[in-house]
């Protein structure tokens, strides 16, 4: 049998670390409270600005709207200097022109430079409403603790807060390689925003 081809498109490989082909992590996520309305990002517009873009089935990283609700969120007035850049899943959000919003808190033990955020393991956060603490674990260590969000930490989070959204993670609770890129360039810039800052080294470190 004989086939006759005309064109051949490159696609992207797939491996374990990219976001497409790889699973997403066991995470146990709270429920978004039922009276407050979830959180929607907007669809990635697909270019078709090329005769080839046209002609082709778009890929999954260019046509599916953000697939997480991971973002990476710049709290400034953070009394902690460490605590600034935080990574929260988005739960729900009010109405408001700047939408106040109901985040979990992600985190880790160890504190990380910035260029090494790869390296950070990223668990969901759980409260301990006994001894008023908190730990990072895949899933809570007792019925009686609850997800540690941002009411629990007494903090207000805006949409403004969010530098960077959709973040990905692999099966081992890292960032994939693509998402720690990008939160390098949006840490970068926030850095380069803040020249003044008395905390400046501090501000380098997530």
């Amino acid at each position: 049998m004989s086939v006759n081809v005309d064109s051949l498109w490159p696609v992207e490989a797939f491996n374990e670390r990219h976001f497409d082909t790889s699973p997403p992590p066991n995470f146990i996520l709270p429920t978004v409270p039922s009276a407050s309305k979830p959180l929607a990002f907007p669809p990635i517009p697909v270019s078709t600005t090329s005769e080839k873009a046209q002609h082709r089935v778009p890929s999954k990283a260019e046509s599916a709207p953000d697939s997480t609700r991971f973002c990476l969120v710049y709290m400034p007035d953070s009394k902690s200097p460490i605590h600034c850049f935080r990574i929260a899943c988005v739960l729900a959000q009010t109405t408001a022109k700047d939408p106040s919003l109901t985040v979990h808190w992600f985190g880790g033990y160890g504190i990380y430079n910035i260029q090494d955020v790869y390296k950070k393991i990223w668990q969901p956060g759980w409260f301990m409403p006994k001894t008023l603490q908190n730990y990072w674990k895949p899933a809570i260590m007792h019925p009686g603790h609850v997800a540690y969000t941002n009411i629990k930490s007494n903090e207000v989070v805006l949409e403004s807060n969010i530098i960077l959204k959709d973040i990905k993670f692999r099966t081992d609770c890292k960032m994939t390689s693509e998402s720690a890129r990008n939160s390098v360039i949006a840490l970068d810039q926030v850095i380069q925003d803040n020249p003044d800052r008395e905390d400046a080294i501090e501000l380098k470190t997530i």
